[in-house]
């Protein structure tokens, strides 16, 4: 139920969209909003192969963080 909770919470919803507003309005490369998110979520960087993956899959997706 807690799954279910996140994927259809309209407060959850919210406070990524705000996350997004905050970090793409940083004006960093998505490199450094990587590390502010990380930071802001989980009070660390990320290790380098958390960082391989979320830079890859930016990369498959063909867009940069962006707020659509």
């Amino acid at each position: 139920t807690q799954a279910l909770y996140l994927m259809n919470s309209d407060f959850v919803r919210a406070s990524a969209a705000a996350t997004a507003r905050w970090v793409v309005a940083s004006g960093k490369n998505d490199d450094e909003r990587l590390n502010e998110l990380y930071q802001s979520a989980l009070g660390r960087k990320p290790s380098s192969e958390e960082r391989y993956a979320a830079l890859a899959f930016l990369k498959a997706s063909g867009k940069e963080l962006t707020l659509e």
